[in-house]
Formats: structure tokens, C-alpha cells, sequence
């Protein structure tokens, strides 16, 4: 059998055809065939990337997440000081339609234990990292009063990804709301205001677009 000459490209016409189809019948009903023949690859080829259906996901989770990066974009915008730039990834992230639209077929695994870890883990990983050089930027701009850096972000990820992730825990909208209100006391009191009145009510709308009455 010939070697595929170019694997990435391969890898990432699976994931964007997987990301539609899950978009469009959710993780459940959207099943390993359907992406086989979407493709017009053989079913062999596709496993040859990903074992299974839940490591499928997974990537594409992490394919969408990279493609609208607000981490990388935000550097452009020149015009904004550190905590500015923290609003408008907020801002972007939980207004992105593409994430709510993830989120929502990704909804049935946050039950699993090693889907919820690899969450955790890639918080930490991977979101820490990214959020580090805008605190430090804010801290050095004097428009936050930040003195541990790494330990900030470190706590700011943790609870907005996981102890505020609705799709980890069932909860109302206004324990939600109360759930952000607090991260954003939390995050007063370390010296980084980041989560006001308008980043607030972005965080609402996009629980009520991920999990709809």
C-alpha cells in the first residue's frame, strides 16, 4: 500500500469534515460511518489517526479551539492594555459560535472521567501558558495589581474551565451567574479585575446558547 505523502493534510480534512457533521447531528447520532463516507476514505485510513470515536472528538475539540485561537489574535490589537486584552478574549471566546456549537456535541462526554481529565489537563497545558503574558503584560501596564502571575492564571483557568464549566456540572443559570460573579471577586482580590458587568453577561449568553430550556 503506498504511503499517504502528506498526513497533516489528511488529518486535517478529517478533522473538518468531523467538526460539521458533529455540528450538525451532535456526538451521539453522528457516527464513525458517516464521517467514512463523507470523506470518501476507507474506514482503515480514518482509524489510522484516531482509535476511536471519543479520541476523534477530543481532537477536533482541540482543532476548533486552535483555529479561532483569541490568544494568538488578540496580539494585533495594538490599541488595548493587558486587562483589555483579557476582556476581549473573554468576550471573544464565549461569543464564538463555533465554540457553542463544540461545546454542545461535546456535552455527552463531559461525564467521562478521562474526557473531563484531558480537559483539565489541557487547561493547564495549554490555556495557562497562553493567558500568562497578558496578566504580566497587564501587571507591567499598571492596569492590573497582579503579583503573582502564574499562580493567577493558574487559578483563573482552573475555575472558569472547570469549577464554572456547565458542562461538567448541572446547573442553573443563576448558580451560574452566582458561579462568575465569584470567579470575578476572586480575581478582584489577586488584583486582576478582569470579569465586569459586560464580560459577565457574555459568560450568561453563552450558557443559555450551549445548554438551551
Amino acid at each position: 500500500m503506498a504511503r499517504n505523502k502528506y498526513p497533516e493534510q489528511t488529518v486535517e480534512k478529517i478533522l473538518e469534515v468531523s467538526l460539521k457533521l458533529f455540528s450538525e447531528k451532535g456526538y451521539e447520532k453522528a457516527t464513525m460511518q458517516d464521517i467514512v463516507n463523507a470523506l470518501g476514505m476507507s474506514k482503515g485510513a480514518i482509524y489510522h489517526h484516531f482509535k476511536s470515536k471519543e479520541e476523534l472528538v477530543d481532537a477536533v475539540s482541540t482543532y476548533s479551539f486552535m483555529k479561532r485561537n483569541s490568544f494568538v489574535d488578540v496580539y494585533e490589537l495594538k490599541h488595548l492594555n493587558g486587562l483589555e486584552k483579557l476582556r476581549w478574549v473573554l468576550m471573544n471566546e464565549f461569543s464564538n459560535t463555533e465554540k457553542q456549537e463544540v461545546d454542545r456535541f461535546t456535552a455527552p462526554l463531559a461525564v467521562e472521567p478521562n474526557f473531563m481529565m484531558k480537559m483539565i489537563q489541557d487547561t493547564i497545558t495549554h490555556s495557562v501558558p497562553m493567558l500568562i503574558p497578558m496578566i504580566e503584560e497587564s501587571k507591567q501596564d499598571g492596569s492590573s495589581q497582579v503579583e503573582d502571575v502564574q499562580m493567577t492564571a493558574e487559578i483563573f483557568m482552573v475555575l472558569a474551565n472547570v469549577w464554572a464549566n456547565p458542562l461538567f456540572w448541572e446547573m442553573s443559570e443563576e448558580q451560574f451567574a452566582y458561579k462568575v460573579k465569584t470567579i470575578g471577586k476572586i480575581l478582584d482580590t489577586l488584583g486582576l479585575p478582569v470579569i465586569n458587568e459586560e464580560v459577565k453577561q457574555t459568560m450568561i449568553e453563552y450558557y443559555k446558547n450551549i445548554l438551551p430550556k
